[in-house]
């Protein structure tokens, strides 16, 4: 006796055939033995002809898609990000391209199946053998690509290799002049007009913040844009957002201050990994120091290790930096790699002052007008030719020769100027500097030391006869003792070894030595290449 079955006992296959309604023009693959590699490479064919949004990014296939950030003003923001894709996002990345099919011998029909996992998770796994797209980021505004043209097209841009996604219509000349230049400037300017800089460098500091971003098709590097005030609520983090608005039509997602160096590096490597096209340090409390983060902004190529993986992955990020703090302090090697923009109200409580005009709100109501006048500015001095290019800036050349110089060819003091505020600002900078001048007058230039032998020096020194017995009387050396721990003393003490390793870090460092009356010397630190019997280090403060 026959009976037919209810819905519990179809199978999967005989659902997916009664729920479809529409015709079905999705090219069929059926899953036949023995055809492992084949069948992923056709369904890789499948996806890439159907041009979905899957694409070849530094952790492997990845995909557009929103996240909520936080940003600066407390706000929960949906961003796009390259996010790797999982096996669950690949087999509806097969579905949408393809049907599947698979033989039935009771019923000796073809029948419709689900995507096979196994394939699945092949096709994630054949990396180098992928149809699809690279992709080195996401931007949301039109951009100058490499060429010096205008890239307006949704998609990725083949050369920059950035993928572009939602952006507005933006209409502007095709060969702007200088006086488009000029009107572009006025309309960037007023975003700026309640704001007071401390001088003209910042200010134009602050319109390359507005411009930057949306080079990054043909600028592939660009310095850190730094926001500094003496009290909070100056501004510094809607200036941010100003230029995250006129990029990406949203507030700047930040990366907070973190209490361990691992969990800064941690946010840093997932921002680029994400592909998201501006980021912001925000309210750093005294030094911004990173190694990666120097990384990041010299070099266009990078290795990382995503948090929770051995993988070391090559990103080649396109984003823009930036950062801001009160009276935030620049460090080391960073110092070369950022320029500086200082906003002072001169007032004691600066967050009360209202901003009447709302410049992110005018931005947002209007982003194709603020994208044309940023990038007609560059367009326009490219076309004319470069005039009056300023003196390449090291690892900057491209920024510097486009948005530098544009700024300056339309009147605007140079936003690299402040680049010796930058360096002043690096307290460690002034901790050598004062390490080395106390060195020097202890101990002299040219001779060599083990560390062993500089501390007890700045324990104590001769001063000429004055002991009972005629001995040289002695006394601490508390310049030189005081400079020492400044850089590497700890619990009142300084260990050999740490001035050692101290001095290994800032080995063939140059500073300037002020010898007063308007005279300086230029002094580096070097290890000695002679070999002694004890096998010990020493140490020489050369002068150039």
């Amino acid at each position: 006796m026959t009976h037919e079955r209810d819905d519990t006992e179809r199978s999967t296959a005989d659902i997916i055939q009664l729920e479809r309604h529409e015709p079905d023009y999705r090219p069929v693959v059926r899953l036949e033995a023995g055809l492992y590699t084949q069948l992923a490479e056709r369904i890789e064919r499948a996806i890439h002809a159907k041009r979905l949004p899957l694409y070849v990014g530094a952790v492997g296939l990845v995909y557009p898609a929103g996240r909520n950030v936080e940003t600066a003003e407390e706000v929960s923001i949906t961003v796009t990000q390259l996010v790797p894709v999982t096996t669950p996002v690949m087999l509806q990345f097969m579905d949408q391209a393809t049907r599947f099919e698979r033989y039935d011998r009771r019923s000796s029909q073809w029948l419709a199946v689900k995507p096979p996992r196994d394939i699945a998770e092949l096709i994630i796994a054949r990396r180098g053998f992928w149809p699809f797209p690279e992709v080195h980021g996401v931007i949301a505004a039109p951009t100058i690509g490499a060429d010096g043209n205008f890239v307006s097209k949704d998609g990725v841009d083949a050369k920059s290799k950035l993928l572009l996604a939602g952006a507005p219509v933006v209409e502007m000349a095709k060969l702007p002049t200088r006086e488009d230049a000029l009107a572009g400037l006025e309309v960037l300017e007023g975003l700026l007009a309640e704001y007071q800089f401390s001088d003209e460098s910042s200010r134009s500091v602050a319109l390359s913040m507005l411009i930057t971003p949306l080079m990054r098709g043909l600028v592939p590097l660009a310095p850190l844009h730094c926001v500094s005030a003496p009290v909070a609520g100056s501004g510094k983090s809607y200036l941010a957002s100003l230029a995250s608005g006129i990029a990406t039509g949203r507030y700047c997602p930040v990366i907070p201050p973190a209490n361990k160096e691992e969990e800064f590096e941690k946010r840093l490597i997932g921002a680029m990994l994400a592909g998201m096209p501006i980021v912001s340090f925000d309210n750093v409390n005294g030094v911004l120091d990173s190694s990666t983060l120097c990384q990041a902004l010299e070099q266009r190529i990078i290795e990382v290790r995503p948090l929770g993986t051995s993988t070391l992955c090559t990103v080649e990020q396109r984003m823009t930096w930036l950062a801001n703090g009160n009276n935030i302090q620049i460090a080391q090697d960073l110092t070369r790699r950022s320029i500086m923009c200082r906003v002072d109200r001169n007032e004691e409580r600066p967050e009360l002052h209202e901003y009447d005009e709302r410049p992110f709100e005018q931005v947002i109501r209007n982003r194709a007008k603020y994208i044309a006048a940023a990038l007609t500015i560059v367009r326009a001095y490219i076309v004319a030719g470069r005039p009056g290019k300023l003196a390449p800036l090291a690892s900057y050349e491209q920024w510097s020769d486009s948005v530098r110089s544009a700024l300056v060819w339309l009147g605007c003091a140079d936003p690299c100027e402040t680049m010796l505020a930058v360096r002043a600002s690096d307290g460690r900078l002034q901790q050598l500097g004062t390490l080395f001048a106390a060195w020097a007058s202890s101990l002299g230039l040219g001779m060599e030391y083990p560390a062993k032998q500089v501390i007890t020096v700045a324990h104590s020194r001769k001063t000429g006869s004055g002991g009972p017995h005629g001995e040289p009387a002695m006394e601490p050396d508390s310049q030189l003792w005081d400079a020492i721990y400044e850089c590497c003393g700890a619990k009142g003490a300084i260990e050999p070894k740490a001035l050692g390793n101290f001095l290994k870090n800032v080995v063939d460092r140059v500073v300037t030595l002020d010898l007063g009356e308007g005279k300086s010397v230029l002094v580096k630190m070097i290890k000695s290449d002679e070999m002694h019997r004890d096998n010990v280090a020493r140490w020489i403060l050369k002068m150039l």
